[in-house]
This record gives structure tokens, C-alpha cells and sequence, in this order.
């Protein structure tokens, strides 16, 4: 053999290749995943984003733990073992990569969150709606999901306090009211406030669009319709120079209304009723609720 045919296997040549073919052949098991994993929704988050690595920048760019987690996803894919991770370790709770949060693989929600901790509580508390409907035996979907949220912020059920709080600023002059609710079922909710407005501001002498209502059931809602009277009163008085009606003297006797009708002292946070509301579908007993679903790949 001519000696000019043998090849140099330590050229810088023959190095290229080597990495050339097996840069090529990642690709190609990345491909192979992508097709065993509905196009990657079924890898969790940070396993679709290495294989993204991998294919843009190569093996050569992985540490050693990320290459023996890429040899891991290789593998488990290809055997059928991959399990994908529920969403924030919530049981029967997954998200695709386009935010589709699903409850048994059925979509029930969508997540944009730019932080970790705002979805992880979020999704914690959809897993509590969810396993509260299924106690209940009502259907796990979108609408069904939303309805519970209402009912649960509502604290139906629950026998808690609830109270409108309504005001006007303008022309007409500063008012608030304050009025002890009293329907129980979130659905039934809106008639009664709605019926309750024209009573309330009879003699106010005010459009009925220029009134303002909030329903305070929290301590997050009581400091909420304050901070809107606040608004309410700021807006006015940069809007109408010559209007008279909201004074610093005004709005505290406004802000005295609310307080000295609500306790917020007694108030429950938010967290509190929705935790008591949906506490059923954890308290369901294990024999009653549908089997374990497995996610696999």
C-alpha cells in the first residue's frame, strides 16, 4: 500500500470528522426523540431544553452531568421508560410547551409566568381545584375550573362574611355606603348586588355609571377597596381642579365608613378560603378518586 493512502487518524482533518459524525449523529437521536415525544411535549422543561443544546452546540459543550443526563434521555426514550415529570411535582398535572396546562392529560389551563414561584403556587392550587371536582364528581375541564375559582373566591359554603362597598366622587359630591351580603351562592351573587346598587345610592343624585362598587370577602379585598377609594378621590381631584368634594378630610371620613363597618381584623386572607374550600377534594377518600395516571413518553 502507498504509504500516501494511510491515513493520519490524529490529523487535525480526521478530528474534524470524527466530531462532524458525531455531532451528526446527536442530531439524529434528537430527531428520533422529538418523534417518540409528540414533537418534545412529552420531555419535562429541562430536558427538551438540553436536547435544544445538544443540537445547537454539540455534546463537546455539555458538562459532565449534563452528558450523562443526555445519555439518560437517550436511553429512556428509546426503551420506553421516560417518565415526564407532573408539573411542580403536582400529581396528574402536566404543561406542553405552549403553556397548556392539562389534568389527566385534558387542557384545563394556560401559564405564561416569568417566575417558577408564581407558577408553582398557582399550579399547586389548580391541582387542589382539580382534585376538589373530581370529589364532587363534576366534570375536570376549563369551564368547570373557572366556576370553581369563582365559587371558591366567594367562599360559598363557607359562612363567611361578605360586604359591597360602593362610592362616587364628583360633582354631586363624596359618598360611600357600606352593605352586609348575605347571598351565599357565587352565581346568585351578582343579582343581589345589582339590586342592592339603586337602593343604596338613591339619593346620591348620580349617573349609575359613575358609581363605583367593590365586594370585600378578604383582607386582600378590604386594602384593595381602600386603595380604590384613594384612586377614586386622587383622580377626581386632578381631573376637576375646582372640585371641592375630595378633600383629604373627604376621604378619610370615607375610609371611616369601610372601616368602622368591616372588621378586617376578622377578615380571612385569600389563600385561607380557598384553602378551606377546595380542603374536600383532599379530604376525598383515596378508594373514591380515579386511578393514577402515568405520564410516559
Amino acid at each position: 500500500m502507498d504509504v500516501n493512502t494511510i491515513p493520519v487518524r490524529n490529523s487535525p482533518a480526521a478530528a474534524a470528522a470524527e466530531a462532524a459524525r458525531a455531532r451528526q449523529a446527536d442530531v439524529d437521536r434528537a430527531i428520533r426523540i422529538l418523534e417518540n415525544t409528540h414533537d418534545g411535549d412529552d420531555l419535562a422543561r429541562r430536558d427538551l431544553a438540553l436536547l435544544q443544546h445538544v443540537v445547537n452546540h454539540g455534546r463537546a459543550a455539555l458538562t459532565e452531568l449534563g452528558l450523562k443526563r443526555w445519555e439518560d434521555v437517550v436511553n429512556a426514550v428509546a426503551d420506553g421508560s421516560y417518565v415526564k415529570p407532573w408539573l411542580h411535582g403536582v400529581e396528574n398535572l402536566s404543561k406542553d410547551h405552549d403553556g397548556y396546562v392539562k389534568w389527566r392529560g385534558r387542557v384545563v389551563e394556560h401559564y405564561s409566568f416569568r417566575d417558577d414561584e408564581g407558577e408553582r403556587a398557582a399550579a399547586q392550587q389548580l391541582g387542589e381545584c382539580c382534585r376538589f371536582l373530581e370529589a364532587k364528581g363534576r366534570p375536570v375541564r376549563s369551564m368547570e375550573v373557572m366556576k370553581a375559582y369563582d365559587e371558591a373566591n366567594h367562599g360559598q359554603g363557607l359562612g363567611l362574611g361578605r360586604w359591597l362597598v360602593v362610592w362616587h366622587t364628583g360633582t354631586q359630591g363624596a359618598r360611600t355606603a357600606v352593605m352586609r351580603l348575605r347571598e351565599e351562592n357565587a352565581n346568585d351573587s351578582s343579582a343581589e348586588i345589582y339590586g342592592a346598587l339603586p337602593v343604596l345610592t338613591a339619593d346620591w343624585g348620580a349617573e349609575p355609571d359613575a358609581i363605583r362598587h367593590f365586594k370585600v370577602i378578604t383582607r386582600e379585598d378590604f386594602e384593595s377597596a381602600k386603595q380604590q377609594l384613594e384612586q377614586s378621590c386622587s383622580w377626581a381631584r386632578h381631573a376637576v381642579s375646582w372640585l371641592q368634594y375630595c378633600t383629604r378630610s373627604n376621604l378619610n371620613s370615607m375610609l371611616d365608613t369601610v372601616t368602622d363597618a368591616i372588621r378586617e381584623a376578622e377578615l380571612p386572607s385569600r389563600a385561607e378560603i380557598m384553602r378551606r374550600y377546595f380542603a374536600e377534594g383532599d379530604n376525598a377518600r383515596e378508594g373514591d378518586r380515579p386511578g393514577r395516571m402515568q405520564q410516559r413518553a
